[in-house]
């Protein structure tokens, strides 16, 4: 089943730094609920992207 998007923007991400690395960490529409999107760059113009569990996931069910 595709999920139902609203084509309205989200949750700014979460950016940080650190060591002249940039990341960002967001959860996109549509993703699975309790995952979010890791972008990391570096100095180098090198970029890495990875799935993980959510840091921000509620307990409550």
């Amino acid at each position: 089943m595709k999920p139902n998007i609203d084509q309205r923007p989200g949750r700014a991400p979460l950016v940080a730094t650190r060591g002249g690395e940039i990341t960002f960490t967001l959860t996109p529409a549509g993703i699975p609920r309790g995952v979010q999107l890791i972008i990391r760059c570096d100095t180098k113009g090198g970029v890495w992207l990875s799935i993980a569990p959510s840091e921000t996931e509620s307990t409550d069910k």
